[in-house]
């Protein structure tokens, strides 16, 4: 009875952790889904399938659905996918599939250029929604000493991207309510979460000022 009970536990445990993850049709869709955190591992896929691990959830995404379906999605084939624990090579939350300048990418966060070259379909992973402004985080293995890591800052009339603390730095000294936000925050830190966790905080001080 015990044996059994035991196995009804992992089989609950089992059914819950597959459900968690989400992936979103571009027809308006739903589905429950299994978002492996480290599909290497996890799946025995190699990286000449599904990438380098920094583009992945950004790039492509391997996608369990069912019991044993395998598929890996690209930005154009879903409108995005929701994770909800981090593994990894996957931060969780929700990720949608936008168009960026890609192949622009290191020289326009230098410059502040805007819509040049061709754009392309990514999934970039959501920060902050709200209706004034949306915060994203993009990845991409580009090589060649370039940036890795890149966020995008977007509202109605203007998008600025950084690649570091010092360029948003300069930029919110002279864009309020950021140059507020700036001298309220520490730097950010490996142990507070690196830019990223710093961003989402920015975006809960954003959040409290304009509700």
């Amino acid at each position: 009875m015990r044996h059994l009970l035991s196995i009804f536990c992992t089989l609950l445990i089992t059914v819950k952790s597959f459900t968690q993850d989400k992936v979103y049709t571009f027809q308006g869709d739903t589905i429950e889904v299994k978002i492996p955190g480290d599909p290497w591992r996890e799946l025995q896929i190699n990286y000449t399938n599904l990438g380098q691990s920094r583009d992945y959830g950004f790039l492509r995404i391997a996608v369990i659905y069912g019991k044993d379906s395998i598929r890996i999605h690209s930005p154009f084939q879903i409108s995005g996918f929701y994770c909800k624990s981090p593994g990894k090579h996957l931060g969780n939350g929700y990720y949608e599939s936008t168009f960026i300048y890609e192949q622009q990418l290191f020289w326009y966060a230098r410059q502040r250029q805007t819509q040049n070259g061709i754009p392309n379909r990514v999934f970039r992973q959501l920060i902050l929604r709200h209706p004034d402004l949306s915060i994203w985080h993009f990845q991409k293995n580009a090589g060649y000493n370039l940036p890795s890591s890149y966020f995008f800052f977007e509202s109605a009339i203007d998008t600025a991207v950084f690649v570091n603390y010092n360029e948003w730095k300069n930029w919110a000294a002279v864009h309020p309510p950021f140059d507020g936000i700036l001298s309220q925050l520490p730097k950010p830190s490996k142990r507070t979460g690196g830019l990223f966790g710093y961003f989402e905080r920015v975006a809960e001080k954003y959040n409290s000022l304009k509700p």
